[in-house]
């Protein structure tokens, strides 16, 4: 939130958080909402997000790109919009 608020003073439109993996599974969701409504509303344009998991999301919204890296080598994978 200390991030986001500094960015939206500066007007830079851009967000980078780290230890996405410290929040619970609820906090997480309620992160990426928060996140996504910022997006949407074009107070931001990009936020990379950093957090190790143990796999890949499988269903993320449609605003949200996950890069997936494995032995070092980052991987791309297409995430479907949530149902």
């Amino acid at each position: 939130m200390i991030a986001e608020a500094i960015s939206h003073v500066a007007g830079i439109k851009f967000v980078m958080a780290n230890e996405f993996d410290s929040l619970d599974l609820s906090s997480r969701s309620t992160c990426l909402k928060w996140l996504i409504g910022w997006a949407r509303n074009h107070e931001i344009d990009s936020v990379p997000l950093f957090g190790t998991l143990k796999e890949k999301p499988v269903k993320l919204p449609a605003e949200v790109t996950a890069y997936w890296i494995h032995d070092g080598i980052i991987v791309y994978q297409a995430m479907e919009a949530a149902t």
